[in-house]
Formats: C-alpha cells, structure tokens, sequence
C-alpha cells in the first residue's frame, strides 16, 4: 500500500473528505495557534479515566505523544 493509499483510507475512516481537507487547509495556521492548548486540555481529560491514563507510564510520555501529534 502507498503512502497515498494509506492516507486516503486514514482519512475515509475518520469521515475526513475532500471538503474537509480544503477547511483544514484553510484553516492550518490558526490551527497550529490552539492546538497547544487543546492538547494539552485532551490529555487531562484522558488522565482521569484510568483505563486512558494507564496507556502512559508517566507524564514524558504523554509530553511524547502530545508533541507527536502536534507535528503530525
């Protein structure tokens, strides 16, 4: 499968279409100001169920993943 392929099958199964691509475009660099901070409110939601919060050793790792998912 190509990298293309396996975006588009990312994208179709999080309901992700060409419409919203265009508005996430459009939309990137006020994006980028936020996201910090949703992030950041995500993981502190995840933190208080247990079952969420046990996927992570300790708080590096959320860092880890939170910064993951900002670069992405």
């Amino acid at each position: 499968m190509t990298k293309a392929d396996l975006l588009k099958d990312r994208t179709a199964f999080s309901g992700i279409d060409t419409e919203t691509v265009a508005a996430l475009a459009e939309f990137r660099d006020e994006m980028q100001k936020v996201l910090p901070d949703i992030l950041v409110k995500f993981y502190a939601h995840i933190a208080k169920w247990p079952d969420l919060a046990g996927m992570f050793r300790d708080q590096s790792r959320i860092d880890h993943a939170r910064s993951a998912q900002q670069a992405h």
